[in-house]
């Protein structure tokens, strides 16, 4: 599969894909990001987020550096987010995906606590993820993105 082929595809189909079982290895290295759709859910009581997700995913360059473990925004110097990864079952998808969570980095406690994302590889250049807040399916989920990895 290719980033092309995941950006023609609509929120249920990528559901469908990330279901999927994938044999996958830990990603390494750089990966660009791009947002591929928004998940329908209940907002009730974070309705101020879509705009800030809508900025930092939909409008600005994003990725992630696997190898140092954090988000880069614009930049590959503008990091932040730093996150601890760990192999286990989606808590919105059916299937086993790397859940990442931000207990580990600099951001205020009550951001590190309320982030979560998810990240499947679909091979070795490749991932489709879940962006969203710690919460449980129907709540949590707020947007499918792809990553891609860098060439260098």
């Amino acid at each position: 599969m290719r980033l092309s082929d995941l950006s023609v595809l609509d929120p249920r189909e990528l559901s469908s894909v990330y279901k999927e079982r994938h044999p996958f290895r830990v990603p390494r290295g750089r990966y660009r990001g791009v947002h591929l759709a928004w998940i329908a859910q209940d907002r009730e009581g974070v309705d101020w987020l879509h705009p800030a997700l809508v900025m930092g995913f939909a409008w600005l360059p994003f990725g992630i550096d696997f190898d140092r473990r954090l988000w880069t925004f614009g930049h590959a110097r503008v990091a932040l987010g730093r996150f601890r990864m760990e192999e286990g079952e989606s808590r919105w998808r059916a299937g086993r995906t790397l859940r990442l969570h931000y207990d580990v980095g600099r951001l205020p406690g009550f951001v590190r606590n309320w982030l979560y994302d998810e990240v499947k590889p679909l091979g070795d250049a490749l991932c489709l993820g879940i962006g969203g807040i710690n919460a449980p399916q129907g709540r949590g989920e707020r947007f499918f993105f792809a990553l891609e990895k860098k060439r260098l």
